[in-house]
This record gives structure tokens, sequence and C-alpha cells, in this order.
């Protein structure tokens, strides 16, 4: 399966799920994110919030992995949305 593309100026981009626009830059989701994801979800629902919350429910520590998954993955993408914006509305 070849993620790869090439769009019209012939640079190679990666395929994303579209999601929309906003002020005209693309919003997509990257195959990847559910990778980067799934796995610090996986890491603190089984290893660190059952040692440091041992009274929580099990289902407990899989909505709050993923929750802190999400944060974490959102604030790295809105410094970069937040730069493309700025450059784009510089020029």
């Amino acid at each position: 399966m070849n993620l790869l593309k090439a769009d019209k100026k012939g640079l190679v981009t990666r395929n994303n799920i579209p999601l929309g626009r906003i002020m005209g830059i693309p919003i997509g989701l990257d195959y990847s994110w559910f990778l980067i994801f799934a796995l610090p979800t996986w890491m603190l629902a089984d290893s660190y919030f059952p040692a440091e919350f041992k009274h929580w429910p099990p289902l407990l520590y899989w909505v709050m992995g993923a929750v802190t998954a999400a944060a974490l993955r959102r604030d790295g993408n809105t410094t970069v949305r937040f730069s493309r914006l700025v450059l784009r509305l510089s020029h």
C-alpha cells in the first residue's frame, strides 16, 4: 500500500483523511495519527494510570489515556497549524 502521492506541482505528499479547510488551509488526519494516538493511550492505560490511581475502574484508565493522548497530539498540531496560518497571513 503506497501512502505517498504527487500533488499538482509534482511534490510528494502523504495521503490523509480530509476533514475540511480553515481559511484555505487544508485540514486532514494522517494515517500515522492512529498509531501515534494508540501507543500513548495503551501505555498510559496499561501502566501509568493503574500505578498512580489504584481506585479507578479499568474503563476510566482507557478513557483518560485516550483523552491525554489526544491532548498531547493536539498541542503539537496546534503549533504547526498556527505557524502555517501566520506564514500565510504574512504574505
